[in-house]
């Protein structure tokens, strides 16, 4: 998340006005090209670079660091460690999520890119100072193996061994954010990394699901020799299916996964954004949830619904969203075969594909369609003519579906579309669908392209990328039982949940 709308929303700063939060030194950059504390250019810099300057005065003077934001690169946040030791004590988590392009299979996948680098910074941070949990969040793909040279390389296990060297034990999770009542279809990987010597305390607060612990305490045991991967013996707790969920039920990973069945929709998300409607019981959850514990820099107006701004499109591009939404209605009537063939010739740049057939064009025609000029589809004809000219090389383009879970892939403003009006989502129907609360504002702008995107994060963006905060206190709740249960938990504290469900929120 960009550091502007972290320190806005829960540091109670204004990053963007004159002193940029440097007059109460609760911002600090590691490094900038510029000296001037109050410089509000600092939050254009690259953050791979910040201009290649040396680190910032105001670093030099600061003996206590808690409750203060470090803007930069956790590489550079290492070579501050390296020169003055650990910057806090006594810690008792430690959470990170590396950049995920690296690892998922839509970006680059290479075993040597300089970003995939990333999970180890965050094990040397962790080595320094020896938190007892460390927590590691990224995207499913990770799970996924890809070839480098003439091996295949299990990213997420060369992930785990590298803390089993730090002497910490890893147990490894696949977990869906659906299941903690977020109203999307979203896999995560998390990795729960326990320090040695609390491993058969925690093991005793997971009680009969110990097992979870094994594969991080064979490590532990192995880490002096390459251990290769082997599918037998080193596999994740996939808390996405069924069976693995209720046998995990009892015990402090239960959290991870709601005994409803019932998942929440989209309609149950964003509805009364549109409708001017009373907010469903999700939405009132999260608001009450998690709006007290926001400490902006400016309340929120009264009747105001932040980031709710609607995009602007031409009546081509208004026309494909109608015939997206008539595809979803095909699909939801059980004509899933015939939106099938339209979706695949709609994206397919050649002619190759044949074009939708006479029962296809008759079934959209029916459920309402509209042609290039935005005008309303009255024969077969016409329909075949609108879906001609409605191809795009957009791939992933879809209308969400009112009654499920948002998709995955939802990060992109041209992602999806509204299921009943043709429209993109706003950012606040998106952090809607994320769960987080309508005072939680996201600064920055709401998107960018080009050479920017290096140093600028957009506000779609800071939504795709974050760790749903619903998502965020189920493990809050898992790393709270862990501490409290075990004997080295410093006893019964409410807030431990909420104060890790904060940090993996923030770790953007």
């Amino acid at each position: 998340m960009a550091a502007e709308s972290y320190a806005y929303n829960l540091l109670g700063l204004d990053l963007s006005s004159d002193g940029g939060g440097a007059r109460e030194r609760k911002a600090l950059w590691l490094r900038s090209a510029y000296e001037d504390p109050f410089d509000r250019r600092r939050l254009l810099e690259d953050p791979m670079t910040y201009g290649g300057s040396p680190y910032t005065k105001e670093l030099q003077d600061v003996d206590d660091f808690e409750g203060r934001l470090l803007v930069g690169d956790i590489r550079h946040l290492n070579e501050v460690v390296g020169s003055r030791g650990k910057l806090v004590e006594d810690v008792d988590i430690v959470s990170g999520g590396p950049p995920c392009q690296s690892f998922s299979m839509a970006g680059l996948r290479e075993f040597g890119n300089g970003r995939n680098r990333l999970p180890w910074e965050f094990a040397k941070f962790v080595e320094v100072h020896q938190p007892k949990v460390a927590l590691l969040e990224n995207v499913s793909g990770i799970l996924r193996p890809f070839t480098e040279g003439s091996g295949r390389i299990h990213a997420w296990f060369e992930v785990a061994k590298a803390f089993a060297a730090i002497g910490y034990a890893p147990i490894c999770l696949q977990v869906n954010a659906r299941n903690v009542g977020v109203a999307q279809n979203r896999p995560r990987y998390l990795m729960i990394a326990v320090r040695s010597d609390l491993v058969e305390s925690v093991a005793r607060a997971l009680g009969t699901a110990r097992g979870a612990l094994s594969m991080g305490k064979q490590l532990l045991e192995d880490i002096h020799r390459d251990v290769p991967f082997d599918p037998e013996r080193h596999e994740i707790v996939d808390l996405t299916k069924p069976d693995v969920i209720e046998r995990y039920r009892a015990s402090p990973l239960g959290n991870l996964s709601l005994k409803s069945a019932t998942p929440v929709s989209v309609r149950d998300a964003i509805d009364d954004l549109e409708s001017g409607g009373t907010p469903s019981e999700y939405v009132q959850d999260i608001n009450h949830r998690f709006n007290p514990k926001l400490n902006r820099a400016r309340p929120r107006p009264d009747g105001q619904t932040l980031n709710n701004e609607h995009r602007s499109h031409t009546v081509r591009v208004e026309a494909r969203f109608v015939l997206y939404q008539a595809l979803e209605a095909l699909i939801a009537a059980g004509d899933e075969g015939e939106a099938h063939s339209v979706r695949q010739y709609l994206k397919s740049a050649n002619s190759d594909v044949a074009p939708p057939g006479h029962t296809a064009l008759a079934k959209l025609m029916a459920v309402g369609l509209h042609g290039v000029d935005g005008r309303q589809v009255r024969s077969v004809s016409e329909a075949k003519r609108a879906v001609e000219g409605l191809r795009t090389r957009k791939r992933t383009q879809r209308a969400l579906r009112a009654g499920h879970p948002a998709p995955a892939a939802l990060s992109i403003p041209d992602d999806a579309c509204h299921y009943d009006v043709p429209r993109t989502l706003s950012v606040r129907e998106m952090a809607r669908i994320q769960s987080f609360p309508d005072d939680f504002e996201f600064r920055s702008l709401p998107t960018t392209g080009g050479p920017r995107r290096k140093y600028q994060v957009p506000q779609y963006t800071q939504v795709g990328n974050a760790v749903p905060p619903l998502l965020g206190y189920a493990i809050g709740l898992v790393l709270s039982e862990l501490l409290q249960t075990s004997e080295a938990g410093r006893g019964p504290d409410s807030e431990l949940a909420l104060t890790a469900a904060g940090s993996i929120a923030r770790s953007r």
